[in-house]
């Protein structure tokens, strides 16, 4: 399980795949996920070096997600950076290397 866990991590590109819970968790959900996150991760409990980085990540998925107000802020710039992904690739800056062309 924890290598399968740490695998999930390490290809995470989001804090709410990290602890494995949708951008709709609750507190709770969230709390929750980080706990057993924590614990089969642990440094103290886990000696595998990936279990080390995958821990910090955790960490610090729960630091921003485990607070309303930086929750907030994660949720506006993750839409801020899905909006600009999916207008960039049909903008006329997004050919010949970010210069407009024609």
């Amino acid at each position: 399980m924890a290598a399968s866990a740490i695998k999930r991590i390490d290809g995470a590109e989001c804090h709410y795949t990290v602890l494995d819970v949708t951008n709709t968790a609750s507190d709770i959900d969230i709390r929750r996920a980080y706990r057993k996150l924590a614990i089969l991760l642990h440094p103290d409990k886990n000696p595998d070096p990936a279990a080390a980085e995958a821990f910090k990540k955790v960490a610090l998925a729960m630091h921003h997600l485990g607070d309303v107000e930086r929750r907030r802020a994660y949720n506006s710039a993750l839409s801020q950076r899905a909006y600009v992904a999916s207008h960039w690739k049909h903008s006329k800056w997004s050919v010949n290397g970010g210069a407009p062309s024609g």
